[in-house]
Parts: C-alpha cells; sequence; structure tokens
C-alpha cells in the first residue's frame, strides 16, 4: 500500500515538474495583426508585428517575414512606437527577395505585457491573389541574463488581394509612342519600326498588335508586361500598332498608332525648259509616287545652293531659273516623296537674260527713331541676302534674310536714332558669303521732326538765356547792395561829419575865448609888453583863426560829398 502510495506521489511530482518547466521554457508569442485581411489591387494594407510575453519579462526577439513580391510590396517600416529602443538590427525589407527583418532590445526592467508593439509594416498590393505573410528564424529571449528563447508560437496574416474594377481601365500614364517614327501623320522612308508605351504600376499583363486596320484590338499576349517592341523591315503602307494592358481582372481601353511608311523612290522624272520673249528661263517639272506623293522639286544650277520649289497635288511645278552670267549651264533637277527618298536628273541651259537683284521700294525720308522700311526683287526665290546700311561716319549695318517663294524680300531696320543720310544696297551670297550680286544703293534721309528741332533750338536757347538771366540778376543784386552799404556809409559820414564840424567849431571858441582872456589879461598887466611878445599874440591870433577857417573848409567839403 505504502509502495503504491509512493508511486502515485513521484507520477504526480513529475506531471507537475513537466508542466512547469514546459512553462519555464516557451511562453512568448509573435503575432501579425490583423491575421486575415482583404485589400484592392494597387492600394496599401498595413500589418503590425507584436509579441504577447504570457507574464514573462523579455528583453529582445527577432525575426525574418517572409512575403510573396509577385502580390505585395514594402513601402514602408514604421517603428516609432516600438516597445524596444535599441537595435541591433534595424528593420529593413528588401522586395527582391520578398524579406522584413529587425532584431530589437530593451533595457532592464525589459518588456512584460501583452500587444507589445514592435514594428509596422506598410504593403502595396500589386495583382490579385492571395498573399500570406509568416515569421521564420525568430526569437524571443526571457530577460534572465542567460538570453533564453522563450518563442512559443507564431502568428501570421493572410491578405486576400482582389481587383478593383472591372470596368475597362483608363489610365493618363498609359501613353505608346515611337522613336523611329515620331509623328503619326508624316511619312518616314525608315522600315525599321521602334514602339514603346509607358504603364501604370498596377499593370499585370499586356496585348500587342501590328496590322492594317486602325480600330483593331490586339491578339498578342504577354503574361509579363513589357513596356517596347521592334519590329525590323517592315513593308510599305499604313499600319497601326495596337496595345492593350491588363490590370488583374480589368484591361484598359487600346491605344492604337498609325505608322507611314515609304522606301521607293520616286518615278517618271521629266523636265522641260521653255523661254519667253524676254529670255528667262522657265522649267516645268513633273513626277509620279504611288505611295505618299511628291512634295516638293530642287533646282541646282552649276552645283550652286538648290531651288527649292513645292509640288502641286498631282507632283508638277514650275520655276524660272536665275543665272548670274548669260551661257551654257548644269542644271540639276531632283524629285522628293514626302518620305524623303528621292530622284533626279540633269540637263543644260543655255540663257539669254541675267535677272538682276534691285530694289524697288524704298523711303526717301523718314524721322529720328523710326526704321526703315525696303522691298525688291532677287533673281530667285529662297535666296540668301544681305542689307547694308551706311551712316555718313562710315558706319554700316548688316542684317541677313532670304527671298520668298516669289523672289521678293522685304527690309525694315532697328530704329534709327541719329539723323543723317544713310544708303542701302542688297549683296546676294553663295553658302560661303560669296557676293554673286549687288543691287543698286538708295540714299535715305533721317530728320528730326520739326515740332522737335524747334523744341531743341528752344531748350539751346534757353540753356544761354537762362545762365545769362540769372547773372544779371545776381549783378543787380550785387549792384542794389553795394548802393545800400554805400549811401549807409554816406549817412554815417555826413553825420560825423555835422560832429566834427560842431565839435571843433565849439572847441576853437573855447579856444579863442580862452586866448583872448589871456591876452586881454596881459594887456591889463602893469608892464608893457614887449615888441616880441606882441608880435608873437598877434600872429598866434592869425594862426588861430586861419587853422579855424581850413578845418571849417575841410568838414564842409566832406559834408558836400
Amino acid at each position: 500500500m505504502n509502495v503504491m502510495r509512493n508511486k502515485i506521489f513521484v507520477s504526480v511530482f513529475l506531471l507537475f515538474a513537466f508542466f512547469a518547466v514546459a512553462e519555464n521554457a516557451d511562453a512568448a508569442v509573435l503575432r501579425m495583426g490583423p491575421t486575415q485581411t482583404d485589400v484592392t489591387v494597387g492600394n496599401i494594407v498595413k500589418v503590425q508585428v507584436s509579441v504577447d510575453t504570457l507574464g514573462r519579462v523579455i528583453n529582445n526577439a527577432e525575426s525574418a517575414i517572409q512575403f510573396p513580391t509577385d502580390l505585395l510590396e514594402v513601402v514602408l517600416i514604421d517603428s516609432t512606437s516600438s516597445i524596444f529602443s535599441l537595435w541591433v538590427e534595424n528593420p529593413s525589407f528588401s522586395n527582391a527577395t520578398g524579406l522584413v527583418t529587425f532584431n530589437g532590445g530593451v533595457p532592464n526592467p525589459g518588456f512584460q505585457g501583452t500587444g507589445g508593439k514592435v514594428i509596422s509594416v506598410v504593403f502595396r498590393a500589386k495583382k490579385e491573389g492571395t498573399a500570406s505573410v509568416v515569421f521564420s528564424n525568430s526569437a524571443v529571449r526571457e530577460n534572465d541574463g542567460l538570453g533564453t528563447d522563450i518563442l512559443s508560437g507564431k502568428i501570421g496574416s493572410e491578405i486576400t488581394i482582389r481587383s478593383a474594377r472591372t470596368e475597362p481601365v483608363t489610365d493618363s500614364l498609359f501613353v505608346l509612342t515611337s522613336s523611329s517614327h515620331p509623328n503619326q501623320n508624316v511619312w518616314y522612308s525608315e522600315d525599321d519600326i521602334e514602339m514603346s508605351w509607358t504603364l501604370p504600376r498596377a499593370a499585370t499583363a499586356i496585348k500587342t498588335l501590328l496590322g492594317a486596320y486602325p480600330d483593331s484590338e490586339p491578339t498578342v499576349y504577354y503574361d509579363t508586361p513589357i513596356t517596347a517592341k521592334s519590329i525590323p523591315n517592315m513593308e510599305d503602307g499604313v499600319w497601326y500598332f495596337h496595345v492593350q494592358y491588363f490590370d488583374g481582372g480589368a484591361k484598359s481601353k487600346t491605344q492604337h498608332y498609325r505608322l507611314k511608311i515609304d522606301t521607293t523612290d520616286p518615278t517618271d522624272l521629266s523636265v522641260t525648259s521653255g523661254k519667253d520673249n524676254t529670255g528667262k528661263v522657265t522649267l516645268h517639272m513633273k513626277a509620279s509616287d504611288s505611295l505618299s506623293g511628291i512634295d516638293h522639286f530642287t533646282v541646282e544650277v552649276n552645283s550652286g545652293k538648290p531651288i527649292v520649289v513645292t509640288a502641286d497635288v498631282s507632283g508638277e511645278a514650275s520655276v524660272e531659273v536665275p543665272f548670274t552670267r548669260k551661257g551654257e549651264h548644269g542644271v540639276t533637277v531632283s524629285a522628293f516623296d514626302k518620305a524623303g527618298n528621292n530622284i533626279e536628273t540633269d540637263l543644260t541651259v543655255i540663257a539669254d537674260y541675267v535677272p538682276e537683284l534691285r530694289i524697288d521700294e524704298y523711303p526717301a525720308t523718314v524721322m529720328v527713331n523710326e526704321s526703315i522700311e525696303m522691298s525688291g526683287t532677287a533673281p530667285y526665290p529662297d535666296a540668301l541676302l544681305r542689307v547694308s546700311m551706311r551712316d555718313d561716319n562710315n558706319v554700316v549695318q548688316v542684317y541677313k534674310l532670304k527671298s520668298n517663294s516669289y523672289s521678293e524680300f522685304d527690309f525694315i531696320s532697328q530704329a534709327v536714332s541719329n539723323e543723317g543720310s544713310y544708303t542701302l544696297w542688297v549683296d546676294m551670297l553663295k553658302d560661303n558669303g560669296d557676293i554673286i550680286l549687288t543691287s543698286q544703293r538708295v540714299v535715305t534721309l533721317v530728320e528730326t521732326p520739326l515740332l522737335l528741332r524747334i523744341g531743341s533750338y528752344t531748350i539751346g536757347l534757353m540753356k544761354v538765356l537762362i545762365p545769362a538771366t540769372i547773372l544779371l540778376i545776381l549783378f543787380l543784386l550785387l549792384l542794389l547792395y553795394g548802393w545800400f552799404k554805400f549811401f549807409a556809409l554816406y549817412r554815417r559820414v555826413k553825420k560825423e561829419s555835422r560832429e566834427a564840424e560842431e565839435v571843433s567849431a565849439r572847441t576853437f571858441k573855447v579856444l579863442r575865448r580862452g586866448v583872448d582872456r589871456h591876452i586881454k589879461k596881459l594887456k591889463k598887466a602893469k608892464r608893457k609888453l614887449t615888441k616880441e611878445e606882441a608880435a608873437f599874440l598877434k600872429e598866434f591870433s592869425e594862426k588861430l583863426e586861419e587853422g579855424e577857417k581850413v578845418v571849417k573848409k575841410e568838414i564842409q567839403d566832406i559834408s558836400k560829398l
């Protein structure tokens, strides 16, 4: 009985120890949320990675998260609100390998709890399907000083991706172009076709077709959305390239592109020449082109610059041929179709008439700050011309232009700012700048308008009168000031002279009385004056009277000033 009781006790103890050890060994779960979700193609979905510690304290977690690269791509990883503040390996991703990795830690006292956020991963859905996002190579380590891995479970996420549309796709980014034939309305002699197009990121497949009908639907399917196509050695004619892309279960509208190819030279070029009664030579040209049609002819005289003549709808044209000298000339005529293919022929023409380069109309007089306008006639269309304009100081201004399709030219100079006589003439040039012909010389007089001349004369006169008037006014003011000062001085002098006269009169009067008083005293004295004393007193009296008269006269003279 005791033996049985001991066996039961041991069994219970071992079972309890087993569960205790199991609980201690594995007690954390890594999970993604939401575990299941739907998203449409082209949109984004956020998956949050978190950890549950189930009552244990952890200080580290690491993992690799796998996702299908054909269905999903990572847009960004967010770790701003993570429970981990220390990163052994920063969260990163690779859309090429389909992996998201992280390795983070938290310092003491560690983390304990449920739903501890680790990172958030934002995916973009690429095409329809079911994407499984799962953990691999993961660990959650306990904060026990040993780094014990206590990861007991991993819960991933399943993302169902659906098409957002069932209607035809329209996208402004879907553009069809051709580098070899860039203009759909132009004929080209190039038979190697290069087509390219841009696709939205959601495109999963395409269809193409090259055919003879403008509105065909493409039939050649590519499960990889290519964006270019080369087609060599295409036959002559009008062709149409068509392309369409697929976005999950939806498809785009078909893009169409026209290609116009003509690699064949024109045929049946014929040239006849004729002369009128003045001797002017006219060439009549005709050619055929069954596909793109004749566009223009060129005429070269003595291997010179070609004269370009536009063909009519029937492939014919006429042109008066200019010659710079009389006699025999070699002429080459070429016919070009609308794709640039050409055929040429040579002929000999004898010229009896040499056309001139002349100025037909010009102004005899223009006003200052106006332009000189001139027109004339060149020997042939599209001739390279140089207009020269020389002023009185022999300064020459040069302008280049070309004659029009009627061999006429028009010239307008820049505004002429200086008056004077201007001489104008025109030279016809070769491509290398050599002069072929020179026109007559004409003279235009540039004048200032009458009102401006009067104004200029008035301004010039005023430039003289105004300073002179100012000087005159200053002189008068100075004269007035001098007169005022002189008058004030005069009044002061006159006043002083009167005062001097009065003072001197009083002085001589006092002196006279004093002298007379002394004379009387001497006369009353008991002693008789000697002869010398009597003579001195007489002379002194006379001199005093004479001095009084002189002083009085001088003062009176000063007062008269």
